[in-house]
């Protein structure tokens, strides 16, 4: 359902635009789904659940089909002593 807010915080997360002028927000520290935003009522509306939540500084791109192609990045995780991203290659598609 719609909210003013989002339904997490998206650190290091990926915007993108969509046709309608909706701008979806994908992936970032926590990010365990997407939230689209429409400027024109000002509200935000979770996706769902991402298949490879958490990523960091991924790419986003509008195809040509209106879907959106979600992938790459990083997950960041820290042990006692030290911090570390890991590189993925995931991709996963997104259907407005």
């Amino acid at each position: 359902s719609a909210t003013s807010s989002m339904s997490q915080v998206h650190a290091l997360a990926t915007a993108v635009r969509l046709e309608d002028g909706r701008v979806l927000v994908t992936g970032g520290a926590n990010g365990q789904t997407g939230d689209v935003y429409a400027p024109s009522t000002g509200r935000w509306t979770a996706t769902g659940r991402l298949v490879n939540a958490n990523l960091q500084n991924s790419a986003a791109a509008l195809l040509q089909n209106g879907r959106v192609l979600y992938a790459g990045g990083n997950t960041y995780s820290c042990g006692v002593q030290d911090c570390f991203q890991q590189p993925t290659a995931t991709a996963e598609l997104y259907s407005p």
